[in-house]
């Protein structure tokens, strides 16, 4: 079972405002989740970031996405 913390932790990650009531982690939607992900996924892909933590980041953008998108389900 994953807990709030973990899930408001994720929600940071992606960047999804936890102080909203739609973005309450309780309802969550999949489309909100799934905007997220490409926003942060298209600043932090590897390919397209010369940054040296954009790999790095993008992993832990990647498991917050899939975290949240098991939950909002």
């Amino acid at each position: 079972m994953v807990s709030q913390a973990d899930i408001r932790k994720a929600m940071a990650t992606l960047g999804v405002n936890s102080s909203s009531a739609e973005t309450d982690p309780l309802t969550l939607s999949e489309q909100r989740v799934k905007a997220a992900f490409r926003a942060k996924a298209l600043e932090w892909h590897p390919d397209c970031n010369p940054d040296p933590e954009a790999e790095d980041t993008f992993k832990r953008i990647l498991l917050a996405y899939e975290l949240l998108l098991a939950h909002a389900r």
